[in-house]
Protein backbone atom coordinates (compact mmCIF):
# COMPACT_ATOMS: atom_id res chain seq x y z
CA UNK A 1 0.00 0.00 0.00
CA UNK A 2 2.61 2.42 0.81
CA UNK A 3 4.85 1.67 -2.61
CA UNK A 4 1.51 2.25 -4.51
CA UNK A 5 1.03 5.71 -2.71
CA UNK A 6 4.35 6.99 -2.32
CA UNK A 7 5.73 6.16 -5.94
CA UNK A 8 5.74 8.18 -8.76
CA UNK A 9 7.98 8.66 -12.15
CA UNK A 10 9.70 11.94 -11.11
CA UNK A 11 10.41 14.01 -7.89
CA UNK A 12 8.93 17.25 -9.45
CA UNK A 13 5.62 17.71 -11.05
CA UNK A 14 6.97 20.20 -13.10
CA UNK A 15 8.72 17.57 -14.85
CA UNK A 16 6.08 15.76 -15.82
CA UNK A 17 4.11 19.08 -17.09
CA UNK A 18 7.11 20.03 -19.06
CA UNK A 19 7.03 16.47 -20.72
CA UNK A 20 3.43 15.84 -21.95
CA UNK A 21 4.10 13.14 -24.15
CA UNK A 22 4.30 10.56 -21.34
CA UNK A 23 0.63 10.87 -21.07
CA UNK A 24 -0.03 9.32 -24.80
CA UNK A 25 -2.51 6.68 -24.47
CA UNK A 26 -0.06 3.16 -24.83
CA UNK A 27 -0.25 -0.29 -23.81
CA UNK A 28 2.20 -1.62 -21.92
CA UNK A 29 0.33 -4.98 -21.02
CA UNK A 30 0.47 -7.18 -24.46
CA UNK A 31 -0.28 -10.36 -24.62
CA UNK A 32 3.51 -11.51 -25.18
CA UNK A 33 4.37 -9.31 -22.02
CA UNK A 34 1.23 -11.36 -19.93
CA UNK A 35 2.63 -14.51 -20.60
CA UNK A 36 6.51 -13.70 -20.22
CA UNK A 37 6.42 -11.55 -16.88
CA UNK A 38 3.10 -12.58 -15.80
CA UNK A 39 3.34 -16.43 -15.98
CA UNK A 40 6.49 -17.23 -17.33
CA UNK A 41 8.69 -15.34 -14.79
CA UNK A 42 5.91 -16.14 -11.95
CA UNK A 43 6.62 -19.80 -12.54
CA UNK A 44 9.91 -19.72 -12.77
CA UNK A 45 10.55 -17.58 -8.93
CA UNK A 46 7.86 -19.80 -7.54
CA UNK A 47 9.68 -22.68 -8.41
CA UNK A 48 13.12 -21.41 -7.16
CA UNK A 49 11.34 -19.87 -3.72
CA UNK A 50 10.06 -23.87 -3.07
CA UNK A 51 12.67 -25.77 -4.57
CA UNK A 52 15.85 -24.37 -2.99
CA UNK A 53 14.57 -24.11 0.23
CA UNK A 54 13.29 -28.02 -0.11
CA UNK A 55 16.62 -29.41 -1.20
CA UNK A 56 18.72 -26.84 0.62
CA UNK A 57 17.32 -27.52 4.17
CA UNK A 58 16.13 -31.01 3.40
CA UNK A 59 19.84 -31.90 3.72
CA UNK A 60 19.95 -31.67 6.61
CA UNK A 61 19.38 -34.46 8.36
CA UNK A 62 17.58 -35.97 11.20
CA UNK A 63 13.53 -36.99 12.04
CA UNK A 64 12.67 -33.92 10.69
CA UNK A 65 11.22 -32.74 14.28
CA UNK A 66 11.48 -29.66 16.23
CA UNK A 67 10.59 -30.64 19.38
CA UNK A 68 12.26 -29.38 22.37
CA UNK A 69 15.54 -30.95 22.83
CA UNK A 70 16.05 -31.29 19.17
CA UNK A 71 19.28 -30.29 17.42
CA UNK A 72 18.31 -26.89 15.56
CA UNK A 73 20.50 -28.17 12.17
CA UNK A 74 17.88 -30.77 11.82
CA UNK A 75 14.59 -29.52 12.58
CA UNK A 76 14.17 -27.72 9.58
CA UNK A 77 13.25 -30.52 6.95
CA UNK A 78 9.61 -31.32 8.40
CA UNK A 79 7.06 -29.66 6.62
CA UNK A 80 5.95 -26.90 8.91
CA UNK A 81 9.49 -25.33 8.86
CA UNK A 82 9.80 -25.84 5.22
CA UNK A 83 6.71 -23.56 5.23
CA UNK A 84 8.08 -20.98 7.19
CA UNK A 85 11.80 -21.19 5.19
CA UNK A 86 9.68 -20.95 1.65
CA UNK A 87 7.71 -17.53 3.16
CA UNK A 88 10.46 -15.95 4.31
CA UNK A 89 12.29 -16.42 0.94
CA UNK A 90 9.33 -15.60 -0.74
CA UNK A 91 8.84 -12.47 1.10
CA UNK A 92 12.44 -11.06 0.84
CA UNK A 93 12.26 -11.92 -2.88
CA UNK A 94 8.94 -9.93 -3.30
CA UNK A 95 10.70 -6.83 -1.41
CA UNK A 96 13.47 -6.90 -3.63
CA UNK A 97 11.47 -6.40 -6.64
CA UNK A 98 9.05 -3.52 -4.70
CA UNK A 99 12.71 -1.98 -4.68
CA UNK A 100 13.68 -2.58 -8.09
CA UNK A 101 10.60 -1.22 -9.71
CA UNK A 102 10.35 1.81 -7.03
CA UNK A 103 11.23 4.99 -8.94
CA UNK A 104 10.41 7.57 -6.03
CA UNK A 105 12.39 7.07 -2.67
CA UNK A 106 11.57 8.14 0.65
CA UNK A 107 12.91 7.63 3.84
CA UNK A 108 9.27 6.67 4.79
CA UNK A 109 9.15 4.06 2.15
CA UNK A 110 12.63 2.96 2.97
CA UNK A 111 11.39 2.37 6.78
CA UNK A 112 7.61 0.47 5.56
CA UNK A 113 10.05 -1.34 3.15
CA UNK A 114 12.66 -2.42 5.53
CA UNK A 115 10.30 -3.09 7.95
CA UNK A 116 7.96 -5.20 6.32
CA UNK A 117 10.43 -7.88 5.83
CA UNK A 118 12.45 -7.41 9.12
CA UNK A 119 9.00 -7.66 10.80
CA UNK A 120 8.43 -11.42 9.99
CA UNK A 121 11.13 -12.64 12.28
CA UNK A 122 10.15 -11.32 15.79
CA UNK A 123 6.46 -12.12 14.69
CA UNK A 124 7.42 -15.66 13.66
CA UNK A 125 9.39 -16.15 17.21
CA UNK A 126 6.90 -14.10 19.48
CA UNK A 127 4.01 -16.66 18.00
CA UNK A 128 5.40 -19.39 18.81
CA UNK A 129 6.65 -17.98 22.55
CA UNK A 130 2.77 -16.26 22.93
CA UNK A 131 1.48 -19.65 22.58
CA UNK A 132 3.75 -21.71 24.89
CA UNK A 133 3.38 -19.52 27.48
CA UNK A 134 -0.63 -19.88 27.33
CA UNK A 135 0.05 -23.71 26.91
CA UNK A 136 -1.19 -24.17 23.71
CA UNK A 137 0.60 -27.43 21.67
CA UNK A 138 1.06 -26.08 18.00
CA UNK A 139 2.97 -28.79 15.81
CA UNK A 140 3.69 -26.41 13.16
CA UNK A 141 4.55 -23.30 15.76
CA UNK A 142 6.75 -24.05 18.77
CA UNK A 143 10.00 -24.26 18.19
CA UNK A 144 9.87 -24.10 14.16
CA UNK A 145 10.81 -20.72 13.89
CA UNK A 146 13.99 -20.75 16.30
CA UNK A 147 15.03 -24.09 14.64
CA UNK A 148 15.31 -22.51 11.03
CA UNK A 149 16.45 -19.17 12.27
CA UNK A 150 19.30 -20.59 14.05
CA UNK A 151 20.40 -22.93 11.10
CA UNK A 152 22.91 -21.31 8.56
CA UNK A 153 21.76 -23.25 5.73
CA UNK A 154 18.14 -21.05 6.29
CA UNK A 155 20.60 -17.80 5.79
CA UNK A 156 22.11 -19.45 2.51
CA UNK A 157 19.11 -20.52 1.21
CA UNK A 158 17.35 -17.02 1.36
CA UNK A 159 20.18 -15.97 -0.45
CA UNK A 160 20.18 -18.09 -2.95
CA UNK A 161 16.46 -17.57 -3.67
CA UNK A 162 17.74 -14.15 -3.25
CA UNK A 163 19.94 -14.22 -6.13
CA UNK A 164 17.95 -16.90 -8.28
CA UNK A 165 14.71 -14.42 -8.52
CA UNK A 166 16.08 -10.91 -8.50
CA UNK A 167 19.37 -11.18 -10.12
CA UNK A 168 17.63 -11.99 -14.17
CA UNK A 169 15.54 -8.99 -13.19
CA UNK A 170 18.30 -6.80 -12.27
CA UNK A 171 19.98 -7.68 -15.81
CA UNK A 172 16.98 -7.19 -17.98
CA UNK A 173 16.37 -3.96 -16.20
CA UNK A 174 19.73 -3.06 -16.71
CA UNK A 175 19.73 -4.01 -20.16
CA UNK A 176 16.10 -2.01 -20.94
CA UNK A 177 17.67 0.79 -19.30
CA UNK A 178 21.18 1.01 -21.09
CA UNK A 179 19.56 -0.28 -24.84
CA UNK A 180 15.62 0.54 -24.36
CA UNK A 181 15.03 3.27 -22.01
CA UNK A 182 11.25 3.88 -21.07
CA UNK A 183 9.67 7.39 -20.97
CA UNK A 184 9.91 7.31 -16.61
CA UNK A 185 13.52 6.71 -17.40
CA UNK A 186 14.42 9.55 -19.43
CA UNK A 187 12.34 11.88 -17.31
CA UNK A 188 14.33 11.06 -14.55
CA UNK A 189 17.78 11.56 -16.40
CA UNK A 190 16.34 14.68 -17.56
CA UNK A 191 15.05 16.22 -14.15
CA UNK A 192 18.50 15.37 -12.47
CA UNK A 193 20.38 17.29 -15.28
CA UNK A 194 17.95 20.53 -14.64
CA UNK A 195 18.78 19.64 -10.71
CA UNK A 196 22.28 20.17 -11.44
CA UNK A 197 21.51 23.31 -13.75
CA UNK A 198 19.69 24.82 -11.16
CA UNK A 199 22.69 23.80 -8.36
CA UNK A 200 25.06 25.49 -10.35
CA UNK A 201 23.13 28.93 -11.28
CA UNK A 202 22.42 29.00 -7.47
CA UNK A 203 25.74 28.78 -6.80
CA UNK A 204 26.98 30.75 -9.28
CA UNK A 205 24.45 33.82 -7.77
CA UNK A 206 25.74 33.17 -4.12
CA UNK A 207 29.41 33.68 -5.79
CA UNK A 208 28.13 36.71 -7.57
CA UNK A 209 26.68 38.17 -4.24
CA UNK A 210 29.63 37.51 -2.46
CA UNK A 211 31.96 39.56 -4.82
CA UNK A 212 29.73 42.13 -4.96
CA UNK A 213 29.81 42.55 -0.62
CA UNK A 214 33.45 42.30 -0.82
CA UNK A 215 33.34 44.71 -3.66
CA UNK A 216 31.33 47.31 -1.95
CA UNK A 217 33.15 46.75 1.92
CA UNK A 218 36.41 47.54 -0.10
CA UNK A 219 34.77 50.83 -1.49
Amino acid sequence: MAFAVLDRPVDRVSALLDSPATYHPRSSLTTRSFWKNGVLMACVDACVCFFVPLYGLGSLGGGGRHSRGARADASAVDVYSLGKAVFVALLGCVTLEVALVSRFWTPLFVFVLLGSYALVFPFQIGYAALLQAKGTADAAQNGAALAIFSSPRFWLVCLLCAFGTFGHRLAERGFVWLFKPQDNMILQEMERDSEKEEEEREKEKKEERKRKEVGASVA
